[in-house]
């Protein structure tokens, strides 16, 4: 799950993001021949709010989901899953060198095939229609890029030279 880190404030040039958004940053700097952490498959946080959300049947409206029962007879449970738009490392790492070249990217393919997920229930029954991949990369590395501009401007400042 990707998308833009309210708790991240960089305290240094080295310092990337906490979780799954500093391991994507983290891969595009491996140096060959090293491969990415994660596999290329992402959603964005707001997406997966947004399932969440239409999944739940409030007072006034009922969820459009087909339950099924859970085995034991306790209760319901239904299974939707939640992926972004199918995307590769090449991609992503075209991105990143194309808008972001700020950020260092050292990582070369060949990369795995990318992996896909049946996310049918989450867009029929609830309507989803998942974030653009380059609108959701851009907040994380904008956020990135940015906070390597701010930790460089403090470094100036503290040098006496702005």
């Amino acid at each position: 799950m990707l998308g833009r880190d309210l708790t991240f404030t960089p305290s240094s040039e080295e310092e990337v993001p906490p979780g799954i958004n500093g391991w994507v940053i983290r891969s595009l700097g491996i140096p060959p021949p090293g491969k990415p952490l994660i596999p290329a498959l992402f959603v964005d946080v707001g997406d997966v709010s947004a399932v969440v959300l239409r999944s739940v049947p409030t007072t006034t409206t009922t969820s459009n989901i087909n339950t099924i029962t859970d085995g034991n007879g306790k209760g319901e449970v239904t299974e939707i899953l939640v992926s972004g738009n199918p995307t590769s490392w090449e991609e992503i790492l075209q991105f990143a060198k194309r808008f972001f070249p700020q950020i260092e990217t050292k990582l070369q393919g060949p990369f795995i095939k990318p992996m896909t997920v049946d996310t049918t229930r989450a867009e029929t029954s609830l309507g989803i229609k998942w974030r653009e991949t380059g609108a959701m990369l851009g907040d994380v590395f904008g956020q990135f890029a940015q906070s390597l501009e701010s930790v460089e401007t403090e470094r100036e400042v503290g040098r006496g030279n702005l």
